[in-house]
C-alpha cells in the first residue's frame, strides 16, 4: 500500500504552491521525499493542485495537474475530492490535511484526516475521525510515529466506491 497527501493550500503561507521557501510545508515535503510519498497540494479557490512525486534520489519533482470539476457542487472551482480520487489507487492510503469548512467534503474520502479550525467542527458535526494539529510538522511527526501503522478506514473506503459505481 502506498500514502497519498494531499494538503489543502487555501489559507496557507504563501508560497504554498511555489517554491515552499520559508513555509513549514519544507519538512514535511522533505518527510515525503525520503518516506517516498507522494503530496499533492489542493486549492479549493479555484488554483490547479500541484503534486510533488518522489524520485529515486530522495528529491521531488513537480507534476501538473488538471483541475478536475464536480458537475454537482459549485463549491470550489478545482474539486480537492475529485482530485484526490483521480490521484489515488484502491490500494492507496489517502491522508488529508485541512482546516477550510469546503474540507469537510475531501475528508470524507480520507482514511486519515488532519484537521484544524473550521474542519475540525465540520468533522465532529459529520462524525468523520479526525486529528487535529497546530502546524505541518505536527503532520510529519504524527506520520512518522505511525510509521507502516496506517489503514484504511472503512466509511472512507466505502465513499470512494460509491463514487466510482456511480459514474
Amino acid at each position: 500500500m502506498n500514502l497519498k497527501l494531499f494538503v489543502e493550500c487555501d489559507g496557507m503561507p504563501p508560497g504554498c504552491g511555489a517554491g515552499f521557501g520559508g513555509t513549514d510545508l519544507d519538512p514535511l515535503v522533505r518527510f515525503c521525499a525520503e518516506q517516498r510519498i507522494e503530496i499533492c497540494l489542493l486549492s479549493g479557490t479555484g488554483g490547479s493542485p500541484l503534486c510533488l512525486m518522489p524520485d529515486g534520489d530522495g528529491s521531488m519533482r513537480t507534476v501538473s495537474v488538471r483541475q478536475v470539476q464536480n458537475p454537482d457542487c459549485d463549491l470550489c472551482g478545482a474539486c480537492p475530492r475529485n482530485t484526490m480520487l483521480c490521484r489515488s489507487g484502491e490500494e492507496d492510503i489517502i491522508v488529508y490535511v485541512g482546516e477550510s469548512g469546503s474540507g469537510g467534503c475531501p475528508a470524507a474520502y480520507a482514511d486519515l484526516v488532519f484537521a484544524r479550525k473550521t474542519l475540525q467542527k465540520e468533522c465532529q458535526v459529520k462524525n468523520i475521525s479526525y486529528l487535529p494539529y497546530g502546524s505541518l510538522d505536527d503532520v510529519r511527526v504524527s506520520m512518522a510515529s505511525a510509521g507502516t501503522g496506517l489503514r484504511k478506514r472503512r466509511r472512507a473506503e466505502a465513499k470512494r466506491r460509491e463514487v466510482f459505481c456511480a459514474e
